[in-house]
């Protein structure tokens, strides 16, 4: 890194480290700001152009011959056409994989503020892509699950495990209460949240069960 403008090196937290703080009393704090143009001269302001990178933070290590080896960045890159007052941008997290010197976006946020995690986001707000088999585990202490919400409705998806290797029954439940239940019998319940065989559809007796059209 020596040839950079600025260089903080030492051997310690102190000799080591940059701090920056400001005193004032409102809600603002301290500035970190990266600023990129396509102009060739100082205070140049030609407009960049989609897929410009606008700044970095990276994390470098020495690999007992230099430090010129990148195990993590953040990237700001411009994310469309820009306009006059109009600068569309993105985030890339990228980390290097063991045995590779060069990192690899591993989650985007584009934009329309979607995120991608393994891939660029398209149509979801959330786009995950994974080739290791689960691609997502959530773990908590009370009827861990996933809700989805619209407007004022509800949905939601709930698995009720005792740890982490013990699976006990998952509910699918719409707004208007459970709808599916899979017991840790593998029971599937319909209308009912204790299925007591293979497929067991519980309603009134005037209605129909099962159409199959």
């Amino acid at each position: 890194f020596g040839d950079t403008r600025t260089q903080i090196e030492g051997v310690d937290a102190q000799t080591g480290s940059l701090s920056i703080i400001r005193n004032t009393a409102n809600n603002n704090g301290p500035y970190i700001i990266f600023g990129k143009s396509r102009g060739g001269s100082i205070g140049s302001n030609t407009a960049v152009e989609n897929g410009d990178y606008l700044g970095h933070i990276r994390f470098n290590g020495a690999d007992g011959t230099d430090m010129g080896n990148v195990a993590a960045e953040i990237r700001g890159t411009v994310d469309g056409a820009p306009g006059d007052n109009d600068t569309p941008g993105k985030l890339e997290f990228r980390t290097t994989a063991d045995g590779s010197n060069s990192t690899t976006t591993r989650m985007t946020v584009t934009s329309a503020g979607k995120v991608g995690i393994g891939k660029t986001p398209s149509t979801w707000h959330l786009d995950v892509d994974s080739t290791d088999g689960y691609i997502a585990s959530f773990d908590g202490s009370n009827n861990t699950g996933i809700a989805i919400n619209s407007s004022s409705n509800i949905a939601d998806i709930i698995g009720y495990s005792n740890s982490a290797s013990s699976y006990n029954k998952v509910v699918i439940r719409g707004a208007s209460g459970t709808g599916l239940v899979v017991d840790t019998s593998n029971n599937v319940g319909i209308g009912t949240a204790s299925p007591d065989c293979p497929l067991h559809i519980n309603g009134s007796a005037n209605s129909e069960q099962v159409i199959i059209t």
